[in-house]
């Protein structure tokens, strides 16, 4: 049994497994994830979370067209993203936080139309985000915090009407927020842009309140907003006048 715990050959669950789930988080397992996970292609939901896992993930992976839920977060894997990722059509949570992700998102997530989360934050992925996250139009959750992405976020994500928690914190991006984001982005809870980033220009005028009417009420289900460290903002006393009007319930 604690050869077991130690190191799992994938390719063993030909016969263990009689339901299409792979459902090992948390038991303290550790090794590689084997390339003969690919030959499982009944699976549609594997979680692995919350183990010593290490090395990349196959790119294998990409063969399990039926597979909807992929949790591999708070383990060791490192290397890319497998850039074949967009071929799960099905999948509909991304979940790899908390290990040693490396190299850049690859563009073909943008084919993943049913996906509800992505959530990648503390890794160490680099490079842009690709225009395509802007495609996913069910997304619910997208969390990015914690990497080393830079450049400007994609206009289309600030765009996703059904995002609750959009996290972008601890990375280096730039740009200016869009003046509409309470508009564009009714259902959002959770929004953190702070610290690393460079986020500049003034502040969203959806935010300020700039007449009788209450602009903040967009964000109706807001509960967590964090935008410091950043260079937003004019300068004046004025900037925060918004704070008065928030109607958050």
């Amino acid at each position: 049994m604690e050869q077991l715990r130690t190191l799992v050959p994938l390719e063993w669950c030909f016969v263990w497994l009689s339901a299409p789930e792979l459902d090992l988080g948390n038991k303290s397992l550790g090794g590689q994830l084997s390339p003969f996970i690919g030959n499982l292609s009944f699976l549609r939901w594997i979680f692995l979370s919350d183990n010593n896992f290490y090395g990349i993930i196959p790119n294998e992976v990409s063969f399990l067209f039926k597979l909807e839920t992929l949790i591999l977060a708070n383990s060791s894997f490192s290397g890319e993203i497998p850039t074949a990722i967009g071929n799960l059509l099905k999948l509909e949570t991304l979940h790899l936080a908390n290990n040693h992700l490396t190299g850049q998102f690859p563009a073909s997530i943008g084919n993943l139309s049913a996906l509800l989360l992505l959530d990648v934050h503390y890794n160490s992925l680099s490079g842009t985000i690709p225009y395509s996250v802007g495609e996913l139009r069910s997304l619910e959750e997208l969390g990015l915090s914690g990497n080393s992405i830079y450049g400007m976020v994609p206009p289309p994500i600030f765009n996703i009407y059904s995002l609750t928690i959009l996290s972008l914190a601890l990375n280096r991006l730039d740009g200016s927020l869009p003046h509409n984001i309470c508009y564009d982005l009714p259902k959002l809870k959770l929004f953190t842009v702070y610290s690393s980033n460079n986020f500049s220009g003034p502040l969203p005028y959806s935010l300020a309140n700039t007449s009788n009417r209450n602009y903040f009420s967009g964000f109706k289900n807001l509960s967590f907003l964090s935008l410091s460290e950043n260079n937003l903002g004019t300068g004046t006393g004025n900037d925060l006048h918004f704070l008065t009007s928030i109607n958050c319930s």
